[in-house]
């Protein structure tokens, strides 16, 4: 068999390619390689990446009515016409579902040796495919996939993992099981209500500027998966019956996970790019049951105002969103329907494991001033201790840029450094609600105006009396 497979180099990597099936390895793990290849082209021919024929039936069904199944989801949102990012996700989405139930999807792996991938995932290191668990010192392997409505969907690279010495029939064992919990993961994502769901979460945060709604309010997350979650079992009614809707409607029922409603909080559920304080746990029960009672907070909204409800939602935020998170979601649905939803809200989530609830921060940056020359010196994005060199003489300042957003405001935030001992610098901000984003400017000069050698600082970062990030900051000078 090796005479059939094509070897490509890549920088650090090999590749080897066989009947359509690429593998890449590290050259310590060629001899591995070159044997698992022939037996992956054969686990990826015989896994059943479709579960059932309807499965691919409905997959086929879709593509005859695809503009009418388009133009519906445009309407329920108050659209005359989907726009480009609706009209980009949906279409990228359905070629990767219909990919998937011809089995040409998954054709791309990347071998990975599981003792340096661990030391990688320790030292911070982020690996496509692969995250890790802190609290089992362990991998776990992931689809990468992620819509992004500007980018057209690539077929993945799955990543597999191996110990460089283990036998062919151990690691054999190891890439069927990684790739039969790949197939489940994919055959969810070939599912209609995925494609509906989708299509109408790009509708309602897409740009104005092609055809989107625009929704960026930082809290609008149990909002807007309730409403795509609502569309999308509409949209299965229309196109494939009432048995079809109501599994959907069986999946989704709240009542199983009545349970966790203490632990779900809805309220300050953050939109994703406001993920530097994420309230959504790594719990795969806690995650459903916050889709599961998002959707039907919308489905008791519309029982209650009318089937024209979100379209007039919609309506009423296109005609009203003057400026980026104004209005809020709260604002837009009390503006049509009379009704204010905070109490609603707030009935979920007392018991919520968020210390930062109510709250939505991104974009915290600092940086090292010298004199008059702004030198960037890290992010929260970035491995913290980087050094900084600092020209003698010069006075030595933190200038702290951010975005900060509150449910409940007024909230203090304070940011100060410290060489272990002593305060060096301070600063106060306040976090103000969610109708307005605060952009926060400040200088904070430091006491050390002519030190010498190299200095330790810690930066703390305090919201509402509880520490959310303490990094280390190291200042060397002549």
């Amino acid at each position: 068999m090796e005479d059939a497979q094509t070897v490509i180099a890549l920088p650090g990597w090999q590749v080897i390619v066989e009947a359509g099936v690429r593998l890449e390895y590290q050259p310590d793990m060629e001899a591995l390689a070159r044997q698992l290849l022939p037996e992956l082209v054969k686990i990826v021919g015989e896994v059943p990446w479709i579960h059932s024929e309807q499965q691919r039936r409905n997959i086929e069904h879709i593509g005859a009515h695809q503009t009418a199944c388009l133009q519906y989801i445009a309407s329920m949102l108050g659209l005359e016409q989907p726009g480009i990012a609706m009209t980009n996700t949906f279409y990228d989405l359905f070629q990767l579902q219909q990919a998937i139930a011809a089995g040409q999807y998954v054709q791309s792996f990347r071998l990975w040796d599981q003792a340096t991938v661990l030391r990688l995932l320790r030292a911070g290191a982020v690996v496509d495919g692969i995250t890790y668990d802190k609290e089992t010192d362990s991998c776990i392997l992931t689809v990468p996939f992620n819509i992004d409505m500007d980018t057209p969907l690539p077929a993945p690279q799955l990543a597999l993992l191996c110990n460089q010495h283990e036998s062919l029939q151990s690691a054999l064992t190891s890439v069927r099981q990684a790739i039969l919990s790949y197939a489940e993961a994919l055959h969810a994502l070939s599912e209609p209500y995925v494609l509906f769901h989708e299509t109408a979460e790009a509708g309602m945060v897409g740009s104005s500027m092609v055809g989107g709604i625009q929704l960026h309010s930082a809290f609008r997350r149990w909002f807007c998966e309730g409403v795509a979650h609502y569309i999308a079992e509409q949209a299965i009614w229309q196109l494939f019956g009432q048995d079809a809707y109501q599994q959907v409607l069986v999946r989704y029922d709240p009542a199983q996970y009545e349970a966790y409603r203490p632990q779900v909080d809805l309220w300050s559920w953050r939109a994703r790019e406001w993920g530097a304080l994420e309230a959504v746990p790594a719990n795969p029960h806690l995650r459903l049951a916050h889709y599961a009672f998002a959707a039907e907070e919308i489905r008791e909204l519309v029982r209650r105002h009318g089937e024209d409800t979100i379209a007039h939602i919609m309506t009423w935020f296109m005609h009203e969103n003057a400026r980026p998170y104004t209005p809020t979601i709260l604002q837009a649905i009390q503006a049509v329907t009379g009704e204010d939803m905070v109490g609603r809200l707030q009935q979920y989530g007392q018991e919520a494991d968020d210390a930062f609830r109510g709250i939505a921060i991104r974009k915290l940056r600092y940086f090292v001033l010298m004199d008059d020359v702004v030198i960037s010196l890290t992010s929260i994005e970035l491995s913290p201790g980087q050094p900084v060199l600092l020209a003698q003489g010069a006075d030595l300042e933190f200038f702290f840029r951010y975005e900060g957003l509150a449910l409940a405001h007024p909230v203090p935030m304070q940011i100060e450094v410290t060489d272990g001992v002593t305060r060096m610098g301070y600063a106060e901000f306040v976090l103000e609600g969610e109708s307005t984003m605060y952009v926060s400017k400040r200088r904070l000069r430091l006491q050390d105006k002519m030190m010498t050698g190299e200095k330790a600082y810690t930066l703390t970062v305090t919201i509402n009396g509880k520490v959310w990030m303490a990094n280390p900051i190291v200042i060397t000078a002549p």
